[in-house]
């Protein structure tokens, strides 16, 4: 079945909600111009940046090198790949470690399709070891590791979440809420400077939520079961002058996370939260409207989601992503050929 395309929620801004204007004089009518003061006020108030450098693993990463690209890249967003010894013939069989918890020597790559085709050619001497064997599944055991990691990080979601809840897809629509700038000379200086200010504080929040790793912080994420609904990472939504950011998963069908939420997974977590119970029949009641075609257009939401496991789990979505899009892309250029 062909969906419509999902409107870009990400561009769902509006600048007055974060403006600093109050009417001058207590009144509730009256010039609306901010101060310098105002101004000056505001970007104390709100302008922070994270002091403690384990709060800021969004950008202060280890790097790791990947052989197929030779380049570096930050360390959660490649794939550790080691070795496993066959007990019963002695071989060392390659097998990916996407959670990073195997002991001993492993060798980074980049998650893409082409570098995993490509990891045979090097891997065998990249260990510096005899009788190193790569499985002919190899490409499929890296999409199936990928996957359960995901699922695995999406769970640890629900678990740090506080609540759950369905959205309508009304609330994704660019509506009236969406506010014009005024564009003309007859802006004054000040009100044309608390529109750039409005405006770079906006991108100072996003920038902010993606780097902070602080687990006292929290995240909200919508939860996208259907194809191509977006490819937004980060939207920042909102009613009348309620806007806030949400991370996005986008990377997982109905049926996968549907698996995040089973016996498998959670029967074995000895973490259950008070929240967990609400939490989970909420989301096990949209995945069903998901897979019943009711909820075109619809998403989940889930409140609470602690910073750290926001960061884990937006690298392995990003790490199944990209295996998969690029999977995707490589079987449709071998299908023109």
């Amino acid at each position: 079945m062909n969906r419509p395309a999902r409107c870009r929620a990400g561009r769902l801004m509006n600048t007055s909600a974060h403006s600093c204007a109050l009417p001058r004089g207590g009144g509730e009518v009256g010039d609306f111009t901010p101060t310098i003061d105002d101004l000056l006020e505001r970007a104390n108030r709100q302008w922070r940046v994270a002091d403690d450098p384990t709060h800021m693993k969004g950008v202060l990463q280890m790097l790791r090198y990947c052989h197929t690209i030779t380049r570096s890249l930050p360390k959660a967003l490649t794939l550790r790949l080691v070795l496993a010894r066959d007990e019963a013939d002695g071989k060392r069989w390659v097998i990916p470690d996407p959670q990073a918890v195997y002991p001993g020597r492993g060798m980074n790559v980049v998650p893409s399709h082409a570098s995993i085709k490509q990891a045979p050619n090097w891997l065998k001497g990249g260990f510096k070891t005899k009788n190193v064997h790569v499985p002919d599944t190899f490409a499929y055991l890296v999409e199936a590791q990928l996957l359960r990691h995901t699922q695995k990080m999406v769970l640890d979601a629900c678990l740090s979440a506080t609540s759950a809840k369905w959205v309508p897809a009304r609330y994704f629509e660019k509506g009236e809420t969406s506010q014009e700038t005024e564009i003309g000379d007859d802006r004054s200086f000040l009100t044309a400077l608390n529109d750039g200010m409005s405006a770079a504080m906006t991108k100072h929040e996003r920038r902010a939520s993606e780097v902070c790793t602080n687990v006292e912080n929290a995240t909200p994420w919508v939860i996208f079961l259907h194809e191509n609904e977006t490819d937004d990472d980060l939207l920042y939504l909102g009613q009348g002058d309620d806007f806030r950011h949400y991370r996005v998963l986008h990377s997982l069908n109905a049926n996968e996370f549907n698996g995040a939420l089973s016996t498998e997974f959670a029967g074995k977590d000895a973490r259950l939260t008070e929240h967990f119970a609400d939490v989970k029949a909420t989301l096990l009641d949209g995945v069903a409207k998901f897979q019943f075609e009711e909820s075109q257009g619809d998403a989940l939401v889930l409140e609470g989601v602690d910073n750290v496991t926001s960061f884990k789990l937006r690298y392995a979505q990003l790490r199944l992503h990209m295996y998969r899009s690029t999977s995707r892309a490589d079987d449709e250029r071998d299908g023109h050929r």
